[in-house]
């Protein structure tokens, strides 16, 4: 799902367990894109959102960060 979102450029922002949905043949579905957002090849974000615990260092420092903070 994150592949995907990047191929389009689209940065989830929050990924964590309770955004990530198990159906009942095992199936994963990334949920919740309430602070998602669009992001082409030379953006770079410095929106500090998210859940805490899963912050990516760049952004608890509040440097430009792109994609690479949804893994």
């Amino acid at each position: 799902a994150l592949d995907y979102c990047h191929k389009n450029q689209i940065i989830h922002r929050d990924v964590k367990l309770e955004n990530i949905l198990v159906g009942n043949e095992g199936l994963l579905k990334l949920a919740d894109f309430g602070w998602a957002a669009e992001l082409n090849q030379q953006d770079r974000r410095q929106t500090l959102c998210g859940t805490m615990d899963y912050l990516a260092p760049e952004m608890l420092e509040h440097k430009p960060y792109n994609e690479s903070v949804d893994i």
